[in-house]
């Protein structure tokens, strides 16, 4: 996958049959919705069951240009196999095999009766059991060193920022910047603080509800592609921002926030937590990545409000920020 030509799922697919991992008893079924890999469910007829095959796209699949270096599922590989299945009370995939070029993950394929934690939540379906794992999974990463093949020996991941960078900084802060430039100076503030940020620390980096299966048991983590060494409050704002804005939409899903707000016990800073999640709000409404679920104007006006004010006013945490929200979301 180093030009556009091989940056498909094609060039996936004849891969893995280069490798003998797909052949003409094997049943292949594209996953959609992956908007920065590749993922496909691999059943080999007598083999030991079913599993997946991810390869991170190089072009991400959005309207805007957005590329990305397509050898962060290395790095992905590498704290999946680090973590051994185990995150405290969370779970992670396993690895099964990795391919070099081009780039793919074969991962435990977590299918039925597990369901996507965001379609729970755009349901009305807040189990905040899930949020306080989630927040003591969070935090557990967050006091993880950071294991050999993601950081150098002075602990510094100039490989990770980069990739950090390419997928949040740049089409999230700075693409807001360049269209909102109200918050073009509280932006550019963050993005230095965050950049800034001592000791860096594991940051998963795309802690969201999509990337949650609930399974009845522990929740499950997916898509640690953006994992690098850096700033926590970056996850703890990811998170935060995902479940406010979909309260913003279903008010039943404000005690989520309030429970993670409660719940995570780590060292992420609060304060640059709460500005986090204040640009990725306004990221995911002007951004390059937007939700798709925010259509009426009076919510999006709602997360807007909530977004600014939580990007430029100072709150010092996110309890705080959630005990003053417009009256339109109550």
């Amino acid at each position: 996958m180093d030009d556009g030509s091989q940056d498909s799922f094609e060039a996936v697919l004849a891969a893995l049959r280069a490798a003998g991992r797909v052949g003409p008893g094997t049943t292949v079924r594209r996953l959609s919705g992956g908007v920065s890999s590749f993922i496909a469910v691999v059943d080999e007829e007598g083999g030991p069951g079913a599993w997946v095959a991810k390869a991170a796209r190089q072009r991400l699949d959005v309207q805007a240009e957005w590329i990305a270096d397509p050898r962060r599922a290395h790095r992905e590989g590498i704290i999946l196999q680090a973590l051994g299945r185990s995150l405290g009370p969370v779970r992670v995939p396993e690895v099964y095999r990795t391919h070099d070029a081009p780039p793919i993950l074969e991962l435990e394929w977590i299918g039925p009766p597990a369901v996507s934690w965001k379609a729970e939540l755009l349901a009305g379906r807040a189990d905040l059991a899930v949020v306080e794992a989630l927040a003591e999974g969070m935090a557990v990463l967050h006091e993880l060193p950071v294991p050999p093949g993601l950081a150098g020996p002075d602990g510094t991941d100039p490989e990770g920022a980069a990739l950090f960078d390419s997928l949040r900084l740049d089409p999230y802060y700075r693409q807001v910047a360049a269209d909102r430039p109200e918050h073009a100076a509280a932006l550019a503030a963050l993005i230095a603080d965050c950049t800034d940020a001592r000791p860096a620390r594991l940051v998963h980096g795309d802690f969201t509800p999509k990337n949650v299966l609930v399974t009845g048991g522990p929740p499950v983590l997916l898509d640690w592609e953006v994992i690098h060494a850096g700033d926590p409050a970056f996850d703890l704002g990811m998170l935060s921002a995902h479940l406010v804005l979909k309260a913003c939409l279903l008010p039943a899903a404000w005690p989520a926030a309030r429970t993670l707000a409660r719940a995570y016990r780590g060292p992420a800073d609060p304060a640059r937590a709460v500005r986090h999640a204040g640009a990725i709000m306004l990221a995911r409404l002007w951004g390059k990545s937007r939700v798709e679920y925010l259509t009426a104007e009076p919510a999006r006006a709602a997360a807007a409000a909530i977004g600014a004010r939580a990007l430029h006013d100072g709150c010092g945490s996110l309890t705080e920020l959630l005990d003053d929200r417009p009256r339109e979301v109550l």
